[in-house]
């Protein structure tokens, strides 16, 4: 065989040998899945055969772990939770609109709040005037944000509306089924976020995952200290009231509705104007004749008790009661803006 032909060969040898590495590489080694191997995920939100549903349960703690604890109630939105005396509290995001898109509600919870290396849980509250459930809301929070990015690549945009994270599965929270999305990307951290629905409200827990990361203040151990924050998370009884003071209207105009025996005061003219609940003010009709006394009802959904000066003022909802009006001197927890009196968790 001439010098040709011996090139000609050894090519063909090369190309096979190439070929066979390859193939025992491919069989060898599984298909690696890129999103679960992106903390970032910058592929995108998982895909049907990606996702993993599962079902997890929030730690739970016992009285112990939680002894010496903080008790922070919210009796705006109906909730209340307990936190450790060492991380830092703020609530001046409670100041945003409820039902906004760009500034909803927060508190925020920290270990430490700021700093060079901070740690902190964000608990937003979200309206949801239809009263998802927790999994129908997150789905149907990603399925219109998709749709804001496919709009947004139609025209020329770079999308950025959906979440990206590597898995999504229920939990409960403290016996309360929620929803989570774990591992979202938060740009210099990864997130989990986790959702539970209460009637026509969602609140919203974000706090970063337990891994290691030179921008967070002990990752680990304070994401572990977010869960059992979690786990001491309950819903006020009367959350689904809303009495005096109580946000009402909003952006989905009529779904935030007062409970019986309250009227809902707009803070502006527009159809979907938010305002705040106050005690109906009932006229009796012309040439009605009604007993000059005073009388004292509570109200059947709130609990609060008020005068009234006639029987025939006294609205829908409100049932005569002996207990005594509350007075600033006697409540525990005085709200001086409103002149009522709210339970004395509220002031702790």
């Amino acid at each position: 065989m001439n010098r040709r032909g011996f090139a000609a060969l050894a090519i063909i040898i090369i190309i096979a040998a190439v070929a066979l590495a390859g193939l025992i590489l491919v069989i060898t080694h599984p298909k690696v899945n890129l999103q679960a191997q992106n903390p970032s995920g910058t592929l995108g939100a998982p895909s049907s055969t990606a996702t993993q549903s599962l079902t997890a349960d929030i730690p739970g703690s016992s009285a112990v772990l939680t002894a010496g604890w903080k008790t922070y109630t919210n009796q705006q939105y109906g909730f209340s939770l307990k936190y450790p005396s060492d991380w830092d509290l703020r609530t001046d995001g409670l100041k945003n609109t409820l039902g906004s898109t760009s500034s909803m509600p927060f508190i925020a919870l920290g270990h430490p709040l700021s700093g060079m290396a901070d740690y902190t849980l964000f608990i937003y509250i979200f309206s949801n005037p239809k009263s998802l459930s927790s999994k129908d809301y997150v789905q149907a929070m990603i399925a219109r944000a998709k749709q804001a990015d496919d709009l947004a690549q139609q025209n020329g945009d770079a999308p950025d509306s959906a979440p990206r994270f590597d898995k999504e599965y229920a939990v409960t929270v403290n016996s309360y089924p929620g929803y989570e999305l774990y591992n979202v990307f938060e740009y210099d951290r990864g997130g989990e976020q986790i959702y539970v629905a209460n009637n026509q409200e969602v609140v919203k827990f974000d706090f970063a995952v337990a891994e290691a990361n030179q921008n967070l203040s002990s990752p680990v151990e304070n994401n572990a200290i977010a869960h059992r924050i979690l786990s001491t998370f309950s819903f006020l009884p009367s959350s689904s009231a809303r009495g005096t003071g109580a946000f009402c209207g909003g952006i989905a105009a009529g779904a935030f509705q007062c409970s019986k025996g309250y009227t809902c005061i707009a803070s502006g003219t527009y159809p979907d104007a938010g305002g705040t609940c106050k005690i109906e003010n009932v006229s009796p009709p012309p040439g009605t004749m009604c007993a000059q006394h005073v009388v004292t009802a509570k109200n059947t959904a709130t609990g609060e008790v008020h005068d009234f000066p006639t029987p025939c003022q006294v609205p829908e909802g409100w049932v005569s009661t002996s207990e005594p009006v509350p007075t600033q001197a006697n409540c525990p927890c005085w709200d001086g803006k409103n002149n009522i009196c709210l339970p004395q968790s509220a002031c702790e």
